[in-house]
């Protein structure tokens, strides 16, 4: 399996999934520092991927990684199967408000100021048949109603550390919102 970085044709290897960090897209080990740095340089999007990996019937738990190095643990409402390519039709009938996780697919994601939250939070833009969708701290599924939360994956069913996960990552999109394109890619595993 090899991973493309979507605006360079700079080979990205696998790595396993595992908790506490490492994750997929490393750079290959014959990359030396100085061609790490001027990949970083010439980069012109910052990608985020959430792969989901542990499907439960009320919640769903994933990793969440930023160009190609993991970030952090990610808790979504139920998994449906739904996907992007589907029409919307498909997804509204299979859809149960607030119990159910955004369909798997790629989307543009910007920074905007959360009429609900009232502070900067990454928004998920247009999700097919889904309003609101936002990246934002929360501990269970109950926190969701379809948003992505963000935070350490270390008791059942939750994620904890979700402020201060929430703040770095924010601070991490802010770093990058002048200069770079953001999208957010959810895959299943």
């Amino acid at each position: 399996m090899r991973l493309e970085a979507v605006s360079s044709s700079r080979p990205l290897t696998p790595s396993p999934l595992f908790e506490g960090g490492g994750g997929v897209g490393e750079a290959n080990d014959n990359a030396n520092d100085n061609d790490n740095a001027n990949y970083a340089k010439y980069e012109k999007n910052m990608e985020l991927l959430v792969v989901r990996y542990h499907k439960k019937p009320s919640y769903t738990i994933g990793k969440l990684y930023i160009n190609g190095v993991y970030f952090c643990d990610t808790l979504e409402d139920t998994d449906r199967g739904l996907a992007d390519a589907m029409p919307l039709s498909q997804i509204q009938a299979a859809k149960r408000k607030g119990t159910t996780a955004i369909p798997t697919g790629r989307y543009v994601l910007e920074l905007t100021v959360s009429p609900r939250f009232g502070r900067l939070l990454p928004v998920v833009v247009s999700v097919k048949g889904f309003e609101g969708i936002r990246i934002h701290r929360g501990n269970t599924a109950a926190d969701t109603e379809g948003c992505i939360l963000v935070g350490e994956n270390k008791a059942v069913g939750k994620v904890l550390n979700s402020a201060k996960t929430e703040e770095r990552l924010v601070e991490r999109l802010c770093e990058a919102k002048c200069r770079e394109k953001m999208y957010l890619t959810v895959v299943g595993e």
